[in-house]
């Protein structure tokens, strides 16, 4: 045997993550291997975010081989980025050194602030962009557009960085994707960037079928959501369609699962009830889209015809699956005009009213009065800029407005921005600005058309800048040992084993469905595993659907029922000395925004 070693080693410690204004002490660990006595001098380099420079340094006497410990204290400045640590022992001959990239993130959520401009042909309009909010937080981009409203790329930012991952949340992120290139300027780099998302979605799709070929909502489970089955089922077909390569087991077993569900559907139920409503929708849903693939069901449209169907976005969608097939009489017949407004969408599920006009433009883009179309259209425009959405409501309706424009050929339009020349070659573009003497662009049409602009600044702060919402639900976070008495989490030793015990309460009369849970540790904490502590057979959880757990959040996701309190036990280690911020908890049904609880943020130390 023999060993392997330096004179002089060194080990550090520091967290995956970082957060502004947070104060830390960092250990280092010093290996003197050498017998003789020696002064040896350890240097921790801190550099990075926008030009910050540290230097630390520390002398410590060894008499002879042994470890010590010496540790750095430092203070982050009210700035995001990376940070970089360098740190090194030497004692004038032997020389170790480390090598940390670490993020630092804002301590408070982005905000994003949007500015909408309406440019004339031949006008002028100055758009000043300044940073504002913490050092390294702030970005921008200008959407360039001929249609109202119609900022896709924000919204696809939003689908694309939606941090949970179930089924449909996954499929959203890529789906409108497809449509992109059909309405958008896209550079090499970003068709590219595209193309790989796509693929990326793809490739992660077979972790939710199910072995009878649906999909199931959360990854590796085995009960098949109905309407996110076809839904992922219309992305596979959309993106095979685009030239996207998906694998025939996974599209094959899709196709024939939903066959067989169409074929076997019976309505069950009061018509008055709302899961009659959702499952008559999904079946027409189905219907519509085994149409579009040329393996429609005759004798099942017949029976949902005669049924007869209720609904009016499910009688669209039946509809547009009789025109598929050139029954344009029955189509007429089931929808003799495009309607005005949809119905008040359904309080269970999926439903919004964005995702019922999305589906309504799919169904009724091509079925005559392009007036009503083309009102529906600008509706889902405005709707899509006017608020929150969800990520299936937002999906739907960039592919609806992706299909619905993205038939029209567009002219080209050409502008400037200071000065130089550039052109909007289809209906939306989005631009980057870059830095300029005076923090100005000056947009200039040079078109025959009205332009439209939307300028979107994302940026972040100090200090609790949300405002709290507590509607129909509650959040409680306390803290106790591992036995389960209350401690004082502002405080806590170095090293200590502790829990969180997180109730979130339904206050409301109605069953609550996709509840999400968002709880953020302090990046001095750590998560440890249940496996290998004796607390989980005493302090058990409530029921949930999934569970994801990071390196600096745990998200739960269940169902509630009416007056409901549901109750989690995380267990934590502080495991960093120095002072730290706990980010906001929050709690909200991932379908409607309506309901939420939230808990402001506070500051920890471990000492």
């Amino acid at each position: 045997a023999f060993f392997v070693r330096k004179p002089l080693m060194l080990l550090t410690a520091a967290p995956r993550m970082m957060s502004a204004g947070e104060t830390y002490n960092i250990p280092v660990t010093i290996f003197n291997m050498d017998k003789k006595a020696k002064q040896i001098t350890a240097n921790m380099d801190v550099t990075g975010l926008s030009g910050y420079k540290k230097t630390y340094t520390q002398t410590i006497g060894f008499k002879t081989a042994g470890d010590e410990v010496v540790s750095f204290d430092f203070t982050l400045p009210e700035e995001a980025g990376i940070l970089a640590m360098d740190i090194s022992v030497t004692d004038g001959k032997e020389r170790a050194k480390v090598h940390i990239d670490i993020q630092v993130k804002p301590t408070q959520p982005p905000i994003n602030h949007q500015t909408a401009f309406v440019v004339e042909p031949g006008a002028t309009q100055v758009l000043n962009v300044q940073p504002k909010g913490i050092r390294g937080s702030y970005s921008s981009t200008i959407s360039i557009n001929d249609i109202m409203n119609f900022d896709m790329q924000h919204s696809l930012d939003y689908l694309i960085s939606y941090p949970h991952g179930c089924v449909e949340q996954t499929t959203s992120s890529a789906f409108a994707q497809l449509f992109l290139n059909d309405v958008q300027d896209l550079t090499d780099e970003q068709a590219a960037s595209v193309k790989k998302h796509v693929e990326v979605v793809i490739r992660r799709l077979s972790q939710y079928q199910t072995y009878s070929g649906g999909f199931a909502y959360w990854p590796y489970q085995d009960e098949v959501n109905d309407f996110a089955s076809i839904y992922v089922l219309h992305f596979m077909t959309e993106a095979r369609r685009k030239g996207f390569e998906v694998p025939k087991y996974l599209y094959d077993n899709a196709v024939n699962y939903q066959k067989n569900q169409a074929a076997s559907y019976a309505a069950a139920g009061h018509v008055m009830d709302a899961s009659f409503a959702e499952d008559e929708l999904t079946q027409a849903y189905r219907l519509f889209l085994l149409s579009k693939m040329n393996l429609a069901d005759m004798t099942a449209m017949n029976k949902l015809k005669e049924a007869p169907v209720n609904g009016l976005l499910a009688k669209a969608l039946l509809a547009k699956a009789y025109k598929n097939l050139g029954r344009s009489s029955t189509a007429t017949e089931l929808l003799p005009t495009v309607p005005a407004k949809v119905q008040q969408p359904l309080s269970t599920g999926f439903s919004s009213t964005l995702r019922d006009r999305s589906m309504l433009l799919m169904a009724s883009k091509d079925m005559g009065n392009s007036v009503a179309n083309q009102k529906l259209a600008e509706e889902i425009c405005a709707e899509l800029t006017s608020g929150w959405n969800s990520t299936l409501a937002t999906s739907m309706a960039l592919v609806s407005l992706s299909e619905y424009y993205g038939s029209n050929t567009a002219t080209t339009k050409p502008y400037s921005i200071n000065g130089q020349a550039g052109t909007l070659q289809k209906h939306t573009q989005t631009l980057k600005p870059g830095k300029t003497a005076n923090g100005q662009w000056v947009f200039k049409n040079t078109s025959n058309r009205k332009l439209y602009l939307l300028l979107n600044e994302y940026y972040a702060e100090m200090g609790n800048t949300v405002t709290l919402s507590n509607k129909g639900l509650k959040l409680k976070v306390s803290y106790t040992d591992m036995k389960g008495a209350s401690i004082n989490e502002s405080s806590l030793a170095h090293g200590s084993n502790f829990m969180a015990k997180i109730q979130v309460s339904n206050t409301t009369n109605v069953p609550l469905q996709h509840v999400a849970l968002d709880y953020y540790i302090a990046n001095g904490w750590q998560f440890i595993s249940n496996r290998y502590m004796d607390a989980e057979d005493v302090f058990k959880n409530s029921a949930y659907d999934f569970k994801n757990l990071q390196d600096e959040r745990i998200n739960m996701f269940f169902d509630m029922s009416p007056n409901e309190t549901k109750t989690f036990y995380v267990q934590l280690n502080a495991s960093y000395k120095g002072r730290f911020y706990i980010p906001i908890t929050q709690s909200y049904p991932m379908y409607n925004e309506y309901y939420k609880a939230q808990l402001a943020g506070k500051w920890v130390t471990v000492k």
